[in-house]
């Protein structure tokens, strides 16, 4: 409904919220008879669904989240604050995003979790 609401010839991409909409973003254009790769797409999450689409090059690319990984970076930082590694008064982490594109979608350090 917001592509015919907005019009084809008025998108040229789709930033969509994680992969699961931009696999329906995708399916959307498709079911149009619209070739999804005429769009610059992007989801967040490297996830079962969208990780293939990447592969594929319907999605243009994701960005690899990873519950292992946020943990583990997580009880570092913990035990860095503990053992006065670090101070504790910081009030943000950032951690690196790692982008996900056709390039890579297939290498295991970026392989789907979930």
């Amino acid at each position: 409904e917001m592509i015919t609401a907005q019009g084809l010839e008025n998108i040229d991409g789709i930033y969509a919220a994680d992969d699961s909409i931009a696999a329906g973003a995708i399916a959307a254009l498709e079911a149009r008879g619209v070739d999804a790769a005429d769009y610059f797409i992007t989801g967040i999450g490297n996830t079962f669904m969208g990780n293939p689409l990447v592969a594929e090059g319907k999605l243009d690319g994701t960005v690899f989240q990873s519950s292992s990984w946020d943990g583990g970076n997580a009880v570092r930082l913990i035990h860095s604050v503990l053992t006065g590694a670090v101070s504790g008064d910081r009030e943000l982490l950032l951690m690196p995003s790692v982008k996900v594109t056709a390039a890579n979608a297939t290498d295991a350090d970026v392989a789907p979790e979930w």
